[in-house]
């Protein structure tokens, strides 16, 4: 993190989080990597990473981490 940007990984209910953002919130970016491996990445200009969060909360993530992923 410094005074522009802050970035942050963590681990939820067995789901990877990420999030980075400029702190003016000129740049958001909030990405899940599901049980299954299935990756769900959100990314918005001119939004700050609340919004860009509360967007990511109205995908259903339990539905596609019930998805078979192809070989």
């Amino acid at each position: 993190e410094d005074p522009q940007h802050a970035e942050k990984t963590w681990q939820e209910g067995g789901r990877t989080l990420h999030q980075s953002y400029q702190k003016d919130g000129s740049q958001a970016e909030f990405r899940v990597v599901l049980k299954n491996g299935i990756v769900v990445s959100l990314e918005a200009d001119d939004m700050d990473i609340g919004a860009v969060r509360r967007l990511m909360s109205q995908v259903n993530l339990s539905t596609l981490e019930g998805l078979q992923r192809k070989s």
